[in-house]
């Protein structure tokens, strides 16, 4: 491992790609010790990184409880008030992902006016896990394309099986590396409309579709870029159990064709990948 670009180390030299990592109010929690265990394995997927030019910014309620931080790894203390919204029973599914982009904008944005000069950007969730080799490929990508991340892997805890999704950046949020320049990041969290802070820092799919109205160049990476953690408690979507997902439902196994394609993508994980990603 490359040690990283401290913050602060040259402020007039940006680095290449800069981690932004949004953490919700303990309130949001169902339980906060697996958060911080979770948060603690994606800190260390991305001090993993092959190339020194990254740093990475959590955005965390103060007097929240965070694991070590790597060198690299700065937090940034936020008091937004909990989410009253977090949980969708009781509301319609718009109102639920509005209140949710809207909190998980806040916080982005204000990891982003603590991080200092950065060509590019990345929202990680707070339990993926990331490739060693991104800071490497953003360091070799011109300064004002994006990059989707095509394929990524699913996992649930306790598993030793990936499966490989073949539209990630779709599923996952943890799926985009974003030229900061495209943003037209605001001076300030009082300069930022709430529609702006949903869509271009609270929604992987709306930003997607907006650096696409704005004609910026994105390619493909050329390699899974993220684990995608599903089925656990604190799981951001609900997710559910990632074989019971994509293989042991009926809905699968009543389709053949589907189960086989399915099939095909899981593989057991070995040592390549708890290196690449810091699965345990």
């Amino acid at each position: 491992m490359t040690p990283p670009v401290p913050l602060g180390a040259d402020p007039d030299a940006p680095v290449a790609l800069t981690f932004v990592i949004p953490v919700r109010h303990p309130d949001n929690a169902s339980n906060w010790s697996a958060l911080k265990a979770n948060l603690g394995q994606t800190l260390a997927s991305i001090a993993g990184q092959q190339h020194p030019s990254w740093r990475a910014v959590i955005a965390a309620q103060e007097g929240a409880d965070l694991p070590p931080l790597p060198p690299g790894v700065h937090a940034v203390r936020v008091h937004f008030p909990p989410n009253r919204h977090y949980a969708p029973e009781g509301q319609s599914r718009a109102d639920f992902h509005d209140a949710v982009r809207l909190d998980k904008g806040r916080r982005v944005l204000a990891a982003l006016l603590a991080a200092g000069p950065t060509t590019h950007i990345m929202v990680t969730d707070d339990d993926d896990l990331v490739s060693n080799r991104l800071a490497a490929t953003v360091t070799a990508t011109p300064a004002d394309h994006a990059i989707r991340f095509d394929e990524g892997h699913v996992w649930s805890p306790g598993s030793r099986i990936l499966y490989t999704h073949p539209d990630f950046s779709s599923l996952c949020g943890t799926s985009s590396v974003v030229p900061l320049a495209a943003l037209g990041l605001p001076p300030s969290q009082e300069a930022a409309s709430t529609d702006y802070i949903k869509s271009m820092l609270g929604s992987h799919i709306a930003v997607k579709a907006a650096l696409k109205d704005q004609g910026v160049t994105t390619t493909a990476l050329p390699y899974p870029g993220a684990v995608y953690r599903v089925g656990h408690a604190n799981a951001h979507s609900r997710s559910r159990n990632m074989l019971r997902t994509y293989l042991l439902n009926k809905g699968v196994l009543s389709n053949p064709p589907r189960a086989l394609e399915n099939l095909r993508r899981l593989r057991f994980y070995g040592d390549g990948e708890r290196r690449e990603f810091g699965l345990p």
